[in-house]
């Protein structure tokens, strides 16, 4: 025996000749008893425009069919008023013979369609009442993958635009942190100037971890897989995360003291985090609470069996819990899937903000577990695994300048930012190297040549005003095989460049950077 489909379909029949409107229900109830196949539908009627406008207005409603001329309303703007409100709802135009021509215009205007009272067949009825359901939902669904398409156009324009801020920023702070740096080197702490030279690298520091946050906004930038503890990244999105979040929402943490280390990219845990916070805002529209809780976790065979994904060992659980409205049991089963993370009916910002928390979870071995419960809001937990390395002291002991002058190597220097050649060329020569420079690769292919390609090493920036560094780079090597080649860029994102880099092997400086991140960095490479 055939089974009618569950699905029901709700339909107002907006008609004040109650012949018409009794004719209409019986034909819908009559064909539907010849077919069980069919969906279930509930009719209900009014007789005026403002009646049918509060029903559609306190009710969900599948379609309305709508005759153009009523006691308070006629013609098209019968339609216009009910499409204007309620544009979502899709509309079939019930017409007399003499407004088939209005009926028509409604069409063109965003009707789903329109049949003339008299000719109407009882099956076609059905079948234009569910042909109308399925291209509006079909309409909807478009203009949302449309939305969410210029959506993630405008994120990547504002992506790109940020690279290029973060890449002058980064020029920037190289050339004033470099000459803080020489300045200091210079005077010791009874120095008139001493503090405030300390004051201006505290400065640049924070407007590189800055320049950091604005690029969490560029997918493509360079990964960095080192020993970190997470509460610096939750720390250092403390103040950017008020701003986003606004005044009410109340940003707290809880972290661990003796948090364990992971190894991880930085930039990208820092991304997951912001996701989901900007997440969680979107189900606290009048306000509300965010926590961001760190802790150490200890997973064993009984706690595998209450979680879908997870495995034995020691892992660092970071937990993001907001007080907004729970989600239901749809969207949690959707929910790191692409334009479906939102809370609840509607998917704002690019509409892949948790898939991409998904995978940099799954980029870095670990797993996320999801809750939500009425009065409670959502708790969001990741599991990422702890190193099993150790943090070597060398990792954080600082060497002194001392240690790490040149003995006369000869240093090509690549640099188009004038403020950045300056320093380094002041710098090196001054700590033992032997230090040329050029503004072009050009100008530093003639300067190679006139040197009888005799250099030691070669720092190119990446991007240079006629050529690329790296082109640059391979050039030099084919000429001088000895020579050793440490690349530098400004640009965290697609023109850093980074897989062709790491293709070719070359060494790599992420600006900005400190003098003795140079001057280390050099000794490394040339021992």
């Amino acid at each position: 025996m055939a089974v009618r489909s569950s699905k029901i379909l709700t339909v107002l029949i907006v008609e004040d000749n109650p012949g018409d409107a009794r004719l209409i229900r019986e034909m819908l109830a009559e064909t539907q008893m010849e077919n069980s196949l069919l969906p279930l539908i509930m009719t209900e009627c009014r007789t005026t425009l403002a009646s049918a406008l509060a029903v559609l207005a306190q009710k969900e409603t599948s379609a309305v069919l709508l005759d153009l001329t009523l006691p308070d309303s006629t013609g098209l703007d019968t339609f216009r008023k009910v499409h204007t409100e309620h544009s979502r709802v899709p509309l079939i135009i019930m017409a007399a013979a003499d407004d088939e021509q209005a009926a028509v215009e409604a069409v063109r205007e965003g009707a789903q369609d329109y049949l003339v009272k008299g000719r109407i067949a009882a099956n076609e009825l059905i079948m234009s009442i569910r042909n109308a359901v399925r291209q509006k939902r079909l309409e909807e669904e478009n203009k949302t993958i449309h939305a969410h398409l210029f959506q993630a156009q405008k994120m990547e324009a504002v992506g790109i635009l940020a690279g290029g801020v973060a890449h002058d920023f980064n020029n920037l702070i190289t050339a004033i942190r470099g000459s803080a740096d020489m300045a200091l080197f210079k005077c010791d702490a009874a120095h008139p100037a001493f503090r405030d030279i300390k004051n201006i690298q505290a400065s640049t520091e924070r407007a590189g971890q800055l320049t950091r946050q604005l690029l969490l906004l560029c997918e493509k930038r360079q990964k960095d897989f080192v020993l970190f503890n997470v509460n610096e990244a939750v720390e250092s999105l403390f103040k950017m995360l008020r701003r986003i979040l606004g005044e009410d929402v109340a940003v707290q943490t809880r972290l661990a003291a003796d948090l364990a280390l992971i190894r991880a990219d930085r930039g990208s845990i820092e991304q997951a985090l912001l996701n989901l916070a900007v997440r969680a805002r979107e189900g606290m529209q009048t306000g509300g609470s965010l926590l961001i809780r760190t802790e150490n976790a200890t997973i064993d065979e009984a706690a595998c069996g209450r979680m879908k994904h997870a495995r034995v060992g020691r892992f660092v659980k970071i937990t993001v819990s907001d007080t907004g409205r729970p989600l239901n049991p749809e969207t949690m089963a959707h929910l790191f899937d692409g334009f479906y993370g939102g809370k609840g009916d509607a998917v704002h910002g690019t509409g892949l903000g948790l898939s991409v928390v998904q995978g940099i979870v799954k980029e870095h071995d670990g797993w996320i577990e999801a809750a939500s419960r009425e009065g409670s809001g959502s708790v969001i937990d990741i599991y990422l695994p702890v190193a099993l390395e150790k943090l070597h002291p060398s990792f954080v002991k600082k060497v002194p300048f001392e240690m790490l002058k040149g003995k006369g190597e000869k240093i090509l220097v690549v640099e188009d930012e004038e403020g950045i050649r300056e320093f380094v060329r002041r710098s090196l020569n001054e700590m033992g190297y032997v230090v040329s420079t050029a503004s072009t690769a050009f100008e530093g292919q003639t300067i190679f040549r006139a040197e009888n390609r005799s250099f030691n090493l070669a720092l190119i920036d990446v991007v240079l005003p006629d050529r690329s560094g790296i082109d640059l780079a391979g050039d030099l090597l084919q000429q001088n095989p000895m020579i050793k080649i440490l690349l530098c860029s400004g640009y965290m994102d697609h023109k850093s460049q980074w897989p062709l880099i790491e293709e070719k092997g070359y060494l790599f400086m992420q600006k900005p950077y400190t003098l003795a991140e140079l001057l280390k960095k050099l000794r490394d490479v040339l021992v």
